[in-house]
């Protein structure tokens, strides 16, 4: 018996020893495995250093000064950044790379085929007549049915929204005595000389971004001069919630010695009468907002993309900083900025100001919200107001709002009751949204602003009126429906309800209410006021749409297509540069054929085509010909690599995160392969035991048999 249960005990370690065995195995294959992925990591993190990016820079000699991101767009859309001159995009052959709706536009007019296996449509240049035969450059007749199938082509690229309307009318042909219904330039592109070139101001939505940016970047660079028209419009598109004194009055002010004529030194306070210096630090003006978020009942504060965004930053030399803290109707448009208060405030007296000024907007010339700061709006109004039986003025809430302003309070302040404070604090930064979101909007895309048609001015004031309604914090007002979305009603202060309300206000367009945090989002009000306005210029066309959640919503902003009109500070000559550009254009498919590439519009492909040789750039030459060539060749010396920080970035991250996941499988792995060997240890000691045990059993079992 005692054989017998050695013998299984021996065979139960073996089994068990041989199991530690393979388990070791397996371990040592996994940590191979991660060896070999943490290598391939770090190969890929290596190659991701050496990411770069094609982009176009508007100014060679100031490299980098004015650089964006390459695209198909920008190359074949006229704007000041391509100097209303097109640069095609060819493959080997020279046939020019267009997208689909180049090619729905060209069917019927150039000699368009389609590839049965691949469905690509391409042409060889030649165009359609009337009676259907394709004539070729230099063919009898070739100029009249080029006239007459530009015209068709122009029609079609607006039909397809490849072209505004708006550019089409610039086109327009006012010569009653050419049988043409748009300017066209037949020498344009192949030797004929072209005018030069300024701005233009006609662009989708990333164009009006960029626009805005160039305008205001470059004006607090000193670029543009103080009072030049550029540095006038980028005061108007610049909302750093500190460049209005809520001090004085406009008597008090005239008295102290301000300047008003200054750009950006507006309303400086100047006590000796002494000219401000730009950008000059104004420490006693500010909106009150806090740099966080407060518990208390009252706090106020702007959130940037979840970060803290209350204060302005000034450089220097004096120069506001755009780059943190300085907002402009930009960062509304593609930034996530959001007002956070603690605690329900009243602001019923202060749209109701703004919406008196909208209402009694009979001649936009003298329009107070448009050609005064906050700070005078409530001493113009209330003299105008003052023989009404106005509800702002018998109420006296908003009279208590602005001369609590003006004295002197800063943040932390002891004077005045937490009321008071809160009050201040949000109507206020409400006042400042308003201010600017009037001004940058009208001066950047009102028609004609000097004297805009009623139907433009009603779409202002309507899209104006909108957003009043929407910063409406109460239920039921004028009969509607609870004004704000309350997620709960759970009360207390916590900085979790606050990035609560938040997160959320991002999804609707009106306040957003957790326990005692009210958050709305500004970005969505830009968008909404953005929509209602061009819906409304467009004769409500757009099918634009906005319902309390921004999901149910659709937004002018929805459409990457959308081309709007914008008041650039230099552009003259706009309807003969775009139809030199679209004769180019024109021209060049004449000439040398086109081909669909659906593509072209994927930033990545088109990087790498180009990049590798798959795609050419087809450019203006010096003798006014377009030739094609490698895209470091190309006319102008715009387009170049650039080190793709935001690759790189992502990298770093990708490579952080997989290196730190191998860490901890590599750290399992160690903790495992420690017990095995400790598990395997005891069993080599067991084993020894067990095999000298049966060899004694059998040894004495053989010294029995032989006594026998």
């Amino acid at each position: 018996m005692g054989l017998s249960a050695s013998q299984a005990r021996f065979l139960a370690v073996t089994a068990r020893k041989a199991n530690c065995e393979f388990r070791s195995l397996q371990l040592a294959q996994q940590r191979l495995s991660l060896t070999r992925e943490l290598q391939k990591a770090s190969e890929d993190y290596q190659d991701a250093l050496d990411a770069t990016r094609l982009v176009w820079d508007l100014d060679p000699d100031n490299q980098g000064a004015y650089m964006y991101d390459l695209s198909y767009d920008l190359l074949m859309q006229p704007s000041e950044y391509n100097k209303y001159t097109p640069y095609l995009v060819s493959r080997q052959d020279g046939k020019i790379a267009v997208n689909d709706k180049y090619v729905k536009a060209a069917q019927g007019i150039f000699n368009m085929v389609q590839d049965p296996e691949t469905g690509i449509w391409s042409s060889d240049g030649g165009l359609i007549d009337e009676n259907g035969n394709v004539v070729y450059r230099g063919d009898e007749g070739f100029e009249d049915v080029q006239k007459d199938c530009f015209d068709k082509f122009i029609d079609a690229l607006k039909e397809n929204r490849a072209m505004s309307s708006a550019i089409a009318n610039n086109m327009m042909n006012e010569d009653p005595s050419i049988d043409q219904k748009f300017v066209f330039i037949p020498e344009a592109g192949i030797g004929g000389e072209l005018f030069g070139r300024e701005s233009n101001n006609i662009m989708g939505i990333s164009g009006v971004l960029s626009y805005i940016d160039y305008i205001t970047v470059n004006t607090a660079n000193g670029y543009f001069e103080p009072g030049s028209k550029a540095a006038k419009l980028a005061e108007t598109l610049i909302c750093d919630f500190g460049t209005v004194d809520y001090y004085d009055t406009l008597e008090e002010k005239n008295a102290e010695g301000y300047d008003y004529n200054g750009v950006v030194t507006k309303y400086h306070h100047n006590p000796n009468n002494a000219t401000p210096e730009l950008g000059e630090l104004r420490a006693d003006l500010s909106c009150y907002l806090n740099d966080a978020w407060v518990p208390q009942s009252g706090g106020t504060c702007i959130i940037k993309n979840g970060q803290y965004h209350s204060d302005p930053q000034f450089g220097p030399t004096g120069s506001p900083d755009y780059s943190d803290k300085v907002l402009t109707l930009a960062d509304y448009l593609n930034e996530d900025v959001t007002l956070m208060v603690t605690g329900q405030q009243s602001y019923s007296e202060v749209l109701e100001v703004i919406s008196w000024m909208l209402r009694n907007a009979s001649n936009m010339q003298d329009w107070t919200l448009l050609n005064d700061d906050v700070d005078i709006w409530y001493d113009k109004v209330k003299a105008m107001m003052a023989q009404e039986n106005s509800a702002v003025n018998q109420s006296g809430t908003y009279q208590k709002l602005v001369e609590y302003a003006k004295e002197n309070y800063e943040k932390g302040g002891d004077s005045g009751s937490l009321e008071e404070h809160s009050n201040a604090q949000s109507s206020l930064a409400i006042l400042n949204y308003f201010d600017k979101l009037a001004k940058g909007m009208y001066h950047l895309l009102m028609p004609n602003p000097e004297n805009p048609t009623v139907k433009d001015q009603n779409a202002f004031i309507t899209a104006m009126l909108n957003v009043v309604s929407r910063l409406r914090n109460v239920d039921g007002y004028n009969g509607l429906d609870k004004n704000y979305v309350e997620l709960s009603s759970k009360a207390g202060n916590s900085e979790a309800a606050a990035q609560t309300a938040v997160k959320n206000a991002d999804a609707y367009n009106c306040w957003v209410k957790y326990g005692n945090a009210w958050a709305i989002s500004l970005s969505n009000l830009t968008e909404d006021f953005l929509s209602e306005f061009i819906n409304g210029m467009d004769g409500y066309q757009d099918g634009c749409k906005i319902a309390k959640e921004m999901g149910a919503s659709s937004l002018i902003t929805d459409n990457p297509d959308y081309l709007y009109t914008v008041n650039t500070v230099d552009g003259s000559y706009e309807s003969v540069w775009e139809s030199e550009f679209y004769s180019i254009i024109f021209n060049s498919m004449c000439s040398n054929g086109l081909y669909e590439n659906q593509m072209l519009e994927e930033k990545g492909y088109f990087d790498n085509a180009l990049k590798n040789g798959q795609l050419f750039i087809v450019s203006k030459n010096a003798d006014n010909y377009y030739y094609q060539s490698r895209y470091t060749q190309a006319y102008g010396q715009h387009i170049r690599q650039e080190k793709d920080e935001q690759a790189i970035a992502i990298a770093e991250r990708e490579y952080a995160y997989k290196k730190n996941k191998i860490n901890y499988k590599e750290q399992q792995i160690e903790v495992e392969t420690r017990s095995i060997d400790a598990e395997l240890s005891a069993l080599n000691t067991e084993f020894e035991t067990v095999k000298s045990l049966i060899n004694k059993n059998v040894d004495k079992t053989f010294k029995m048999f032989q006594s026998s």
